[in-house]
């Protein structure tokens, strides 16, 4: 009996020395809400204010300091409670009475641009605790007022505010410090996040051709491909290896946009040949759709190309597998079976 007793309390100290040793089970992250931006002496479109608020949503969950709670949630909350402006809601207070009762949130993030006297820009950002009601981390940064700049600044707040949550996880965790500099792979990040919700806008807008403005058109979209392209090179020079990886593979996506755009193309057949009977509309089309093709398979090649790039990168530099390379590795795969002519 007593042995079983010695033998029992000996299991339970060896524990106790594994568990000390080994840390308290992780902390789960915590909620948060980002609500919209706020802004002061400057005037920004509504539609800019919102790409800044989807953006500074999306890269804050992706980091993955907090769980964030959906936009589309937030954004139907504020609407629910009949709110003139959904900008309305920017004090503790405010926050506190949604985040709590609506949202089941403890935490909110308040983003505010400023505009100063000497016509730059402040970017603050402040984590509310809502049941205490008191700031409990803070950023700020200053630029510029234009959106590229912005963009900038709500990238540094948000991966300043993450990097200051990981921080605070790891010392109650106990755990060693990073290796890495995680601000600066945040940064990269956030860079590629918004060039990708900027190909996506480009992606749904419909482009209404006027007559006899066909090549005026071309060169536009031709001139934008260009113009993102270099946005996507602007990620290596943080020079992280799968976020440069990365852009290459979303490049390589730009391109097959590309070719999907001119193969889409649809041009109404002359008078003339509509006169010549159904036979020579067929053929009409015939050599137009070739001609659309002949046009795309320069684009098509450079997709291909820049997929195979960024892959390889992936494999000799071993970067774990992400949505990017997953999504290189099947768009190349359809265009090699020949199926990748399409969204």
């Amino acid at each position: 009996m007593l042995g079983a007793m010695r033998n029992r309390a000996l299991s339970l100290s060896l524990v106790g020395v594994v568990l000390g040793a080994c840390g308290a089970p992780p902390a789960p992250q915590p909620k948060l809400a980002v609500f919209p931006i706020q802004t002061r002496q400057l005037r920004l479109k509504r539609g800019e204010v919102d790409r800044l608020h989807a953006h500074a949503t999306r890269l804050l969950e992706e980091t993955g300091a907090f769980r964030v709670t959906p936009r589309e949630q937030v954004l139907q909350t504020l609407k629910r409670r009949r709110r003139r402006s959904e900008r309305l809601c920017h004090t503790p207070r405010c926050q506190a009475k949604l985040g709590l009762k609506s949202l089941d949130v403890k935490r909110s993030l308040a983003l505010q641009v400023t505009k100063n006297l000497a016509h730059q820009c402040d970017v603050i950002g402040r984590v509310y605790d809502l049941e205490l009601q008191e700031v409990d981390l803070t950023s700020r940064s200053r630029s510029g007022c234009s959106m590229v700049e912005l963009v900038r600044c709500v990238n540094d707040v948000v991966c300043h505010i993450a990097s200051q949550q990981r921080e605070v996880d790891r010392k109650r965790a106990s755990g060693p410090p990073p290796t890495a500099e995680p601000k600066r792979d945040c940064l990269a990040h956030g860079e590629l996040v918004w060039v990708d919700s900027t190909v996506e806008e480009i992606m749904k807008r419909r482009h209404r051709r006027g007559r006899g403005r066909k090549d005026a058109w071309e060169q536009r979209m031709a001139e934008r491909v260009l113009d993102l392209r270099r946005e996507y090179d602007k990620v290596a020079r943080f020079r992280v290896p799968r976020w440069t990886a990365a852009a290459t593979c979303r490049t390589g996506r730009l391109y097959e946009y590309f070719a999907d755009r001119e193969m889409s193309r649809t041009e109404p057949v002359p008078h003339s040949v509509q006169r010549e009977g159904v036979e020579a509309v067929a053929a009409y089309e015939k050599s137009q759709q070739q001609a659309r093709r002949r046009r795309a398979e320069p684009f098509r090649r450079k997709a291909a190309e820049l997929y195979r790039q960024c892959l390889e990168q992936a494999r000799k530099l071993e970067l774990p597998d992400s949505r990017y390379f997953k999504e290189a590795r099947a768009r190349l795969e359809q265009m090699e079976s020949g199926s990748g002519s399409g969204h």
